[in-house]
């Protein structure tokens, strides 16, 4: 695409919905970059008109576009792109916010890395809690992510916080924009498929801050409808089916992988702990409606899906301890006890399924040795070493 000499060097994609207090915040950063050759598309995702926010800035680099109905992040994203100008793109959510050296900390390290298409930064998650007053005061911070991201790095996890990215504008093309069909994870997404045609440069600096408010971490626990403006991240608390079916659909996606094979495997190994992800997501789904025999049959797709992980082994496990089944409790948690991620919760319920069984000498000889394997440092340790007391005075 042509791009006209009078354009502006970045454009700074931003959806909003729902969010005119904190908006007010994002956008002020932006306007506050020592790089000036920028324009923001801001697309408001058919929530009430942030035209009054924007006014306010005075600043005519912002360009407003309004939806009327809502059609997601990945769209409103996209309907940006469309309407942007710059050679380079930014990617800013409506409630966080950039330190002023960010554009500039970034322009500058795709120009000192010649063939390079994408950089990104360093974030800070600030966690924030309701000051009592209205607004909100910081309770901590720490950083996101502080590795290079890489295809590799990239492959089954997220490693870039999306607001600290800046690539060249022919990127986002060639990588098909974003996938509209997501509810979530669009910026992994996006990554994901972008540093399989580039290598990513990282820049080790904090340049952007990304804000995380109590209501939105979920500290209550609660499973409540999303609130307006929640973070898109919270659906793996509120629905989580529909969590790890948007994770899935990432990971099935064809990717050019490196022709000598060595990404191969991994690839083939998070789609299958993919698929058990979705299967404990629905066997969870299935015993909190009191349906035993459907949850079992999806735990069992989910051992099957990816017998080496220990998540399906101990949710099996659980199900027949729950029903009175001690020898496939037994079998289940034994096998967790050989799984890496085994904890010493998996020792006290394989223990209990011998003593009900009465096999006191093989309790013993679990407890015994997962009191040798977890330490001080394993949360259930000292249960553990509990149960083993009990037990060796019992197999006397």
């Amino acid at each position: 695409m042509h791009i006209r000499q009078d354009s502006p060097l970045v454009s700074v994609l931003m959806a909003t919905r729902d969010r005119l207090d904190l908006l007010s915040g994002a956008l002020a950063s932006v306007v506050a970059q020592s790089e000036p050759r920028w324009e923001l598309l801001l697309v408001n995702d058919g929530g009430p008109s942030p035209a009054g926010v924007v006014a306010g800035l005075g600043d005519a680099r912002i360009r407003l576009v309004e939806l009327r109905e809502r059609r997601g992040k990945g769209h409103a994203v996209n309907q940006a792109f469309a309407r942007s100008r710059g050679a380079f793109i930014a990617h800013l959510d409506d409630d966080d916010a950039w330190h002023p050296e960010h554009l500039a900390v970034l322009l500058a390290a795709l120009a000192g890395a010649p063939g390079a298409r994408m950089a990104h930064s360093d974030a800070e998650r600030v966690d924030l809690a309701p000051d009592g007053l209205g607004g909100w005061r910081e309770t901590g911070r720490a950083l996101v992510h502080r590795v290079p991201a890489s295809l590799e790095a990239l492959l089954e996890y997220n490693c870039v916080t999306g607001i600290s990215v800046l690539h060249d504008r022919a990127l986002f093309e060639e990588a098909g924009g974003m996938d509209e069909a997501l509810d979530v994870l669009l910026d992994w997404d996006l990554w994901r498929r972008m540093a399989a045609l580039t290598t990513p440069v990282h820049v080790p600096r904090v340049t952007a801050e990304y804000f995380v408010r109590a209501e939105e971490a979920g500290e209550t626990g609660a499973a409540a409808p999303a609130p307006a403006g929640a973070h898109l991240t919270g659906l793996a608390r509120r629905d989580p089916v529909r969590y790890v079916r948007n994770r899935l659909r990432i990971l099935d996606k064809p990717l050019p992988l490196p022709q000598d094979g060595s990404l191969d495997a991994a690839l083939a190994g998070a789609r299958a702990r993919g698929r058990m992800q979705l299967a404990v997501a629905l066997g969870e789904a299935a015993e909190a409606a009191g349906d035993v025999a459907v949850a079992r049959a999806h735990y069992e797709g989910g051992r099957d899906a990816a017998p080496g992980h220990v998540l399906p082994w101990r949710k099996l496990g659980r199900l027949a301890a729950a029903g009175g089944e001690h020898e496939a409790a037994l079998r289940a948690f034994g096998k967790c006890l050989a799984l890496p991620g085994a904890a010493p919760a998996d020792a006290l319920h394989a223990a209990g399924a011998a003593m009900a069984l009465g096999e006191p000498r093989k309790a013993l000889g679990l407890l015994e040795a997962a009191a040798r394997r977890f330490g001080p440092e394993h949360e259930g340790q000292p249960a553990v070493l509990r149960l083993l007391t009990q037990v060796r005075a019992l197999a006397r």
